[in-house]
């Protein structure tokens, strides 16, 4: 879907930038042509929400931030998957994010904290899965489970 989006976004692009090459442009449609521009360039550009650096100080003791940087980038990660990752994953997307390297059993000490202070949630079923909502269970996986179950 980003991926769709990205092109979308670099057809649209390419368009405006043809018309702009056009000679015969009057000095009105230039500037509605480099608006556009513009525009794409702030779709582009991500929305950091995790920086807080330029906000007043009252609004900071009113929000619930998390404790350290690595919680901060972790739940961004957790986030833009949008769906239960694993801990390899997840230290690709610090790294591809953030371009910070874990240590695997660090990583792990922190998500546990996390999970306890119910920063994130784990998969109970799935052994492994990190989410910001608790992971839920596919239905055909509980009737395996119980049918694993029985014949125990």
């Amino acid at each position: 879907m980003a991926a769709d989006a990205d092109r979308d976004l670099n057809k649209l692009e390419a368009g405006i930038r043809a018309q702009l090459a056009r000679p015969e442009l009057g000095r009105g449609e230039k500037e509605r042509y480099a608006r556009w521009l513009s525009l794409i360039r702030s779709f582009r550009a991500p929305m950091n929400l995790e920086d807080v650096s330029d906000l007043p100080a009252e609004l900071v003791k009113e929000l619930n931030l998390p404790s350290d940087k690595l919680e901060s980038e972790i739940i961004a990660v957790l986030r833009f998957a949008a769906e239960p990752i694993d801990l390899d994953q997840l230290l690709i997307g610090l790294y591809r994010r953030f371009g910070v390297i874990q240590k695997r059993r660090f990583l792990q000490n922190k998500l546990w904290r996390m999970e306890r202070k119910e920063q994130i949630c784990k998969g109970k079923n799935r052994k492994g899965l990190y989410s910001l909502d608790p992971v839920k269970v596919r239905p055909d996986e509980s009737a395996q489970r119980a049918k694993r179950a029985r014949r125990k």
